[in-house]
C-alpha cells in the first residue's frame, strides 16, 4: 500500500446519530510506547506492525483510545521529541503504509479503538544561527523573539507547510492530538513567554479548522499551569468554549 497525499475525510458519510463529540469523557486511554511494545520483525525494536498485531489484546484490556508518543522521523537525540519531519514515520517503526494499516485495523475492531497522537518538541539548534531563551534541552533551542512573535507550534513547522501537518494525520484517520508544552508556542519580549494571547489565538484557529472539517476530534493540551491560567485553554465561555 502506498500513501501519497491523504484524502480529507469530512465525515459526511457518518450519520449524525453515530457522532459522539464527548466520547473522550468516557474513554479509557492507554499510552503506547511503540519502541517497547511489540516487535514484528525480530530486530529488537517495537514497531507499528507489532502494535497492529496486538490490537485484540488491547481491546480485551478494555482500551478505547491509544495514545502514541512521537513516532515521527527524528535523529533521536531526545527520545523522538526532536522531530525532524512531522509527516514521516521513523523508519525503525515502519512507514506511512504501516500507520494506515494500524489506523484501519483499529477502526475496524469489534469495539473501535480510537487513535490519539502526541505532538511536541522543538526545532533543533542550527550552528551559526542566533537563538535565545532555551526552555528545554540544549539541543532544542528556541528561536530568538523579534518584533513579530516566532511561531514554534510543531503542527506548522516545515517541511510540512502551513496547516498540512495538522491535517495530514487527521486525514489519515486519527481522532485527536495531545499538544505537548502548549503554553509556550509564542515568545514575546518583556514576558515569561507563557500563556500569551497569541498562543490562545493560534489554538482557537486550530480548533476552528478541526470543528469545521473533523468533528468529534479531541485536542488534549498539556498546560501545566496554575488553575487560573489553565481555564483559558478551554476557550471563552461567551463563545461556547472555542
Amino acid at each position: 500500500m502506498t500513501v501519497n497525499e491523504p484524502v480529507q475525510d469530512t465525515f459526511e458519510d457518518t450519520p449524525a446519530k453515530d457522532r459522539d463529540p464527548e466520547w473522550f469523557k468516557r474513554a479509557v486511554f492507554y499510552e503506547v510506547l511503540v519502541r517497547t511494545f511489540q516487535d514484528s520483525n525480530g530486530d529488537g525494536i517495537g514497531d507499528l506492525k507489532g502494535l497492529t498485531a496486538r490490537l485484540d489484546y488491547l481491546q480485551w484490556l478494555g482500551v478505547d483510545c491509544l495514545w502514541l508518543p512521537p513516532f515521527f522521523a527524528s535523529p533521536l537525540r531526545d527520545g523522538g521529541y526532536d522531530v525532524s519531519d512531522y509527516t514521516a514515520v521513523l523508519p525503525e517503526f515502519g512507514d506511512l503504509a504501516d500507520f494506515v494499516e494500524f489506523v484501519d485495523s483499529a477502526e475496524g475492531s469489534r469495539r473501535p479503538v480510537r487513535r490519539l497522537l502526541r505532538v511536541g518538541g522543538r526545532r533543533q539548534a542550527v550552528p551559526g544561527r542566533p537563538h535565545h531563551l532555551r526552555r528545554h534541552r540544549s539541543l532544542q533551542l528556541d528561536l530568538r523573539p523579534g518584533p513579530q512573535a516566532v511561531l514554534l507550534a510543531p503542527l506548522l513547522l516545515p517541511p510540512a507547510g502551513p496547516q498540512l501537518a495538522l491535517r495530514f494525520w487527521l486525514d489519515l484517520g486519527i481522532d485527536g492530538y495531545r499538544l505537548d508544552a502548549v503554553p509556550y508556542l509564542y515568545q514575546e519580549e518583556g514576558t515569561n513567554c507563557e500563556n500569551l494571547q497569541a498562543t490562545h489565538e493560534f489554538l482557537k484557529r486550530v480548533r476552528k479548522v478541526i470543528d469545521a472539517h473533523y468533528p468529534d476530534t479531541v485536542l488534549l493540551a498539556e498546560a501545566n499551569q496554575w488553575p487560573e491560567d489553565v481555564v483559558d485553554y478551554f476557550g471563552s465561555f461567551e463563545n461556547d468554549g472555542d
